[in-house]
């Protein structure tokens, strides 16, 4: 348990540096698409309508769209995910450990109240 609690408040790891980012696409210029990248032009050409029910995403999309979207990411996917996961769980792990450090404060301030006579306060 000690172990898990560590690694909970440890600093994240550092990502895997990547070589070199990837050289960005240019397009065609033309006043609607002045500036932009192909990708930020193809993401504005894309229709904004919902995925229908019962489309399945992959496992590691998240992870997956965090490495593409990483200049430092490095060039191994497998080990960049290893180290996202972490990162996650302990976050994850961090907010609920302060959820419920709150929820215990809270806990504590309403049975302190419910013990006090009414219109007393707590000494501060």
């Amino acid at each position: 348990v000690n172990k898990i609690a560590n690694a909970l408040l440890a600093p994240p790891p550092s990502p895997p540096k990547k070589a070199t980012p990837a050289p960005l696409k240019k397009v065609e210029e033309t006043p609607s698409n002045e500036g932009q990248t192909a990708d930020e032009a193809e993401a504005k050409s894309l229709p904004s309508k919902p995925a229908p029910l019962g489309t399945s995403v992959d496992y590691d999309a998240a992870a997956r769209l965090a490495f593409e979207a990483s200049p430092d990411a490095g060039d191994d996917f497998e080990e960049y995910k290893e180290w996202y996961y972490a990162l996650t769980s302990a976050s994850v792990g961090l907010k609920h450990k302060k959820s419920m450090a709150a929820d215990v404060a809270a806990a504590a301030a309403a049975e302190e109240k419910a013990r006090l006579p009414a219109g007393k306060k707590a000494a501060a």
